[in-house]
């Protein structure tokens, strides 16, 4: 008799990377509305769900990186969303502590189609892809593969430390390069200080 062999229909973790400023917003609804219909039944992990816990233990910023790390290697997928400067812009309108920090950005805004991401979903979309997940990006009302991150501007790590790239085949290549030479930077910079 042939024994049959049991196969276990594993639900797919999806990682969702996006800016904390968008947290609990009608935005970061319809983004988790649109990833679960593009991967049905899939177990979610975002990160604003674990917020409060990590605050609560009065974790760094350095920290509670390192657990969205943690929470991004035990992912299948991950899939990033970007800000325009209009969304930056109404964000930074809706604080006064943000607008007068950056109050800069209204002048930079006006003619910039481009799509940002601060320093944690750079972090995150980089260290997915040195695992070699699956990354997509939320391009409007679908999710893409063509797209990658690249450092835009290494001081702003709210809005625009890194630019939202469209990738071409020559580029896959170099972007993984240097995601590659950015993990090991910051492997460095982590042995160093726990010396």
């Amino acid at each position: 008799m042939k024994k049959v062999k049991k196969v276990e229909n594993k639900r797919k973790k999806v990682y969702y990377a996006h800016s904390i400023k968008i947290y609990g917003t009608d935005r970061e609804k319809k983004e988790i509305e649109l990833i679960q219909e593009h991967f049905p039944g899939c177990e979610l992990i975002n990160p604003r769900n674990y917020e409060e816990t990590w605050r609560n233990e009065c974790l760094s910023g350095y920290e509670i990186m390192q657990k969205c790390l943690e929470l991004v290697k035990m992912s299948d997928i991950v899939v990033f969303s970007a800000l325009t400067c209009p969304d930056i812009v109404d964000i930074v309108t809706k604080d006064s502590k943000l607008a007068l920090a950056f109050s800069h950005v209204y002048n930079l805004c006006e003619n910039d189609s481009n799509r940002y991401v601060g320093r944690g979903v750079f972090e995150e979309v980089c260290y997915a892809e040195e695992l070699h997940k699956k990354v997509f990006f939320i391009d409007g009302t679908r999710l893409s593969q063509n797209y990658s991150v690249d450092t835009y501007d290494g001081f702003d790590w709210t809005f625009r430390y890194g630019i939202v790239i469209k990738l071409t085949l020559l580029q896959i290549i170099s972007y993984r390069m240097r995601c590659f030479l950015h993990s090991v930077r910051k492997k460095l910079v982590d042995f160093f200080r726990r010396i």
